[in-house]
């Protein structure tokens, strides 16, 4: 897959990093209730270190997958893991 880029490897790689670590932290920023960066950027790079190795052909529903994660990852340490440490803590 990293061979069909077209401004090469390491620019391409650069230029989705920071275009996609760049939109993390604006929508975040403007909507923190409903987007935790820091797990969303956890996210994003962990997907870019599953697929990028891959083909194209290959991915198949990979990308689908790797986001449901995500957003599975996102609830459960955003939402459930706090929801038990205000318990826990009362407040």
């Amino acid at each position: 897959m990293m061979e069909l880029l077209p401004f090469g490897q390491s620019a391409s790689v650069f230029l989705t990093l920071f275009l996609m670590g760049g939109l993390a932290v604006l929508i975040s920023s403007l909507l923190p209730k409903v987007f935790y960066c820091p797990a969303w950027l956890c996210g994003w790079a962990i997907g870019l270190t599953v697929m990028g190795p891959m083909e194209i052909k290959l991915l198949g529903s990979m990308p689908l997958q790797i986001g449901a994660a995500m957003l599975a990852g996102v609830w459960y340490v955003g939402v459930a893991v706090e929801w038990i440490h205000q318990k826990l803590c009362g407040k």
